[in-house]
């Protein structure tokens, strides 16, 4: 049976944090929680502060705001996916083109030490 939702480490279903800056370029980033200090060492690394970050409704992305960038959202769970000029399309594309590739070889390990 098909698991939906969130992956969860603990669960062997490791969560991939995808961004894709405004030139292209798409970065996967393997997670150990999506917990908001994750999140913050995660970002912080790699976008400028003062950078626009468009996520979904996720309550651990809340952080971002408060570590000076700039916050949209679209709320999937009501139903809203693009709010004029916000979205996460190119992220969830990206995470589509992902998931059976990695179905192929079986998903990640949960013991490999690229995990942030």
């Amino acid at each position: 049976m098909k698991r939906r939702g969130r992956g969860r480490y603990e669960s062997d279903k490791v969560p991939v944090m995808v961004i894709v800056p405004m030139d292209g370029d798409e970065e996967y980033i393997l997670m150990i929680s999506m917990d908001s200090s994750k999140i913050e060492e995660v970002v912080i690394s790699r976008i400028s502060r003062g950078s626009v970050i468009m996520t979904d409704g996720f309550k651990s992305y809340g952080v971002l705001e408060s570590l000076g960038y700039i916050h949209e959202t679209v709320k999937h769970s009501e139903r809203e996916y693009a709010k004029g000029d916000v979205h996460i399309n190119n992220c969830e594309n990206g995470a589509s083109i992902l998931r059976p590739c990695l179905a192929k070889h079986r998903g990640i390990s949960d013991k490999t030490n690229n995990i942030v």
